[in-house]
């Protein structure tokens, strides 16, 4: 799911110029990210970045 330019809840993101924002526009996705979920295991590789934001 491709995320609009206007919900830049992460404060991270949300300090980003905006040229850097649409730079890395393309390359986010929204996911949903259920309580107690594992996303890696010791030992594995990272293949992606979360980052999380308020659920408003």
């Amino acid at each position: 799911m491709a995320i609009s330019p206007a919900p830049r809840r992460n404060r991270l993101l949300a300090a980003l110029p905006d040229a850097e924002w649409q730079r890395w526009l393309p390359q986010l996705e929204a996911i949903e990210l259920p309580l107690g979920k594992v996303l890696c295991e010791s030992g594995s590789g990272l293949n992606a970045m979360r980052m999380c934001h308020d659920n408003e």
